[in-house]
């Protein structure tokens, strides 16, 4: 699918067969700093994933940390919370939602290891998106989707889920799998190994049709819903209107892993918004649409 214009965002890693050896990496001088993984629908409760760095490559682990967080949270410069919480499997869900079109600030501390604060925006527009017709063939489902634009300026992911049961052992599961996607149309961004095949989300922008709509095809190819022991009920196609950070964020992931380069091509800073920190403090809002196969 040589055409296939799409983004796919990938975490390599790294396999070490027989024993587990660690590569010290700048061992000297290091410094552990606080992790946060927080990516937030406006239609759930915040949650955020703290973790450690660590200073060497090793088999993967998530170096989650236990114990109590001073936690301060903002909205529109507006405290919202002040308070030490536990850590439960390396996370603490907040009891808010956010609210679109607010700005949030993240203050967190754990331990002795550096104070981390971030900022991001929700999103003002919860994005509109319609599935006019499935078409089928011998290969592929066709979901023909129209996007309903804004007059400001989005920055969307389009995402698709399968959702079955699935039997292990004896036990049926309600399990759910990322279904890889193509597309032909030019809005999606790509790289030259991008293009190759099917990936499960795609950034783009609306820049050329902006508050316009847009038809826009997404194939499936019907041997990637059928599984072993897989029995699938329905798909969901997730139109997310990403706030310009988290697009930031994604799209530099994506030129740090292009084709030509590999993680470490680029200079962009992949620190994300976390000031003494890593990773992301994130909103978006989303459009869920489901279908039954």
């Amino acid at each position: 699918m040589t055409k296939t214009l799409s983004i796919y965002i990938a975490c390599s890693v790294l396999i070490f067969s027989a024993c587990e050896k660690s590569l010290p990496y700048n061992s000297e001088g290091f410094t552990p700093k606080l992790v946060i993984n927080s990516f937030n629908s406006s239609d759930s409760l915040m949650k955020i994933g703290v973790s450690l760095s660590t200073s060497t490559l090793k088999t993967p682990s998530m170096y989650e940390l236990a114990g109590k967080c001073k936690v301060l949270l903002l909205k529109d410069n507006l405290l919202l919370l002040s308070d030490s919480l536990e850590l439960a499997k390396g996370e603490i869900i907040l009891p808010f939602r956010a609210v679109p079109g607010s700005i949030y600030e993240l203050q967190l501390s754990h331990s002795d290891f550096p104070s981390i604060k971030a900022i991001d925006s929700v999103p003002l527009e919860i994005p509109e998106l319609y599935i006019d017709t499935l078409l089928k063939n011998a290969v592929y489902y066709t979901f023909k989707v129209r996007v309903k634009d804004f007059s400001t300026l989005q920055k969307y992911q389009f995402q698709t889920l399968i959702h079955g049961k699935e039997l292990i052992d004896s036990d049926s599961i309600e399990t759910t799998y990322s279904l890889p996607f193509s597309s032909t149309d030019k809005i999606f961004i790509s790289t030259i190994r991008t293009v190759a095949g099917e990936n499960t989300f795609a950034l783009f922008g609306d820049e050329l049709w902006n508050g316009q709509e847009r038809n826009i095809d997404l194939r499936i190819l019907k041997n990637d819903i059928l599984r072993p022991n897989f029995t699938p009920k329905y798909t969901e196609i997730i139109l997310s209107n990403l706030s310009l950070n988290m697009y930031t964020y994604y799209a530099s992931l994506l030129q740090n892993n292009h084709v030509y380069g590999g993680p470490l091509s680029s200079v962009t800073d992949l620190n994300g918004n976390i000031d003494q920190g890593l990773g992301g403090f994130y909103f978006y809002t989303q459009n869920v649409q489901r279908l039954d196969l």
